[in-house]
């Protein structure tokens, strides 16, 4: 799959179930021009992931058929650099979270309801680190590798 050109150099990855966040968050990201790609439950997330190299995932824990902790193990036992990528946005309770650091260093964890001002300001805190690019599909099954800006 070709990926579209970014029209200010940022892709924002939304993988949250829930309907109304995703308009939100995709209103608010394209109106600063960014790409937005979407996603409801964590298989389609490691897809767009794989196809679309998103420089910031914002990624709920709590997702039908495969979960925001299924994306995280994936990516902590294929992809680890990406984790550095990954905002956590979650209405979970503590006692259901447990120790996110068992996956790797992600970037931050907000709780729902989450500051709008907050979160945009980590989502390009999360992009700024530098840009991605793609790695010849047969390294590391196609995931997508940060390199140094």
């Amino acid at each position: 799959m070709t990926t579209l050109p970014r029209p200010n150099g940022f892709r924002v990855l939304i993988a949250d179930d829930d309907d109304a966040v995703q308009r939100l968050l995709t209103i608010l990201f394209e109106r600063e021009g960014w790409d937005v790609v979407r996603a409801t439950n964590g298989i389609e997330a490691l897809e767009m992931i794989r196809s679309h190299a998103p420089d910031a995932i914002l990624l709920d824990l709590m997702m039908p058929d495969s979960s925001g902790f299924d994306v995280l193990r994936e990516l902590r036992d294929l992809a680890p650099a990406l984790l550095r990528q990954i905002i956590v946005l979650t209405a979970a309770a503590p006692n259901m979270i447990g120790d996110l650091g068992q996956f790797g260093e992600i970037w931050k964890m907000l709780r729902k309801p989450f500051d709008i001002n907050e979160l945009r300001g980590e989502v390009l805190a999360c992009a700024s680190q530098g840009p991605l690019t793609r790695r010849p599909a047969s390294s590391a099954g196609g995931w997508p590798a940060r390199t140094a800006p």
